[in-house]
């Protein structure tokens, strides 16, 4: 009877030590990081940098893609290109609001009912990552929204990506161009 409680003792033990010490399985959130970062090393000669002095940041775009900065009213720099397989551009925008402006990304994320999310760091930033899609029966298309929340000290950065669905490479620019977000202060 004392070797089995020693046995279940010494069972206990090897299990908490695997618990505990075991590699832990990759996250939804290292996999984004992961995808992005290997696609921005094996396309690097595809994108430019855009520099903002004003608030100190920069962020990468495809080559080929329209660069107006203060496009509207809200947006601090939008980039966007026409694709041939949809009526709809693919476009990027970042927008910054100061920390001393009421804001709130619930408010922002209520528009839509089925954002998906999770907090991660970009470049060294914590970071809260949204996105979701919309059918628009009208134009037989769907649609990809992915927002990217980067606290930067004295103001919230706002990268957000607009992706036709129809092509699933675009999918994957618009995940790297908001990982490649980096803001300097």
């Amino acid at each position: 009877m004392k070797f089995y409680y020693w046995f279940l003792l010494l069972l206990l033990a090897v299990a908490a030590g695997y618990y505990f010490y075991s590699p832990q399985a990759p996250t939804q959130q290292d996999d984004f990081v992961e995808k992005t970062l290997e696609f921005g090393e094996e396309n690097r000669e595809n994108f430019l940098t855009y520099e903002n002095e004003e608030y100190a940041f920069t962020v990468e775009y495809p080559v080929g893609y329209n660069a107006v900065e203060e496009a509207d009213l809200y947006s601090t720099v939008k980039f966007y290109a026409g694709t041939p397989y949809s009526v709809w551009m693919q476009e990027f925008n970042v927008y910054v609001v100061d920390s001393n402006e009421s804001f709130s990304v619930e408010d922002v994320l209520s528009e839509e009912s089925d954002w998906t999310g999770f907090d991660l760091k970009v470049n060294g930033r914590n970071a809260h990552y949204f996105e979701t899609t919309e059918y628009l029966p009208e134009y037989d298309e769907e649609l990809s929204y992915k927002y990217l929340f980067v606290e930067c000290g004295d103001y919230l950065a706002w990268v957000t990506a607009l992706t036709p669905t129809i092509t699933p490479g675009d999918l994957v620019v618009a995940d790297y161009v908001l990982h490649s977000f980096k803001c300097q202060t």
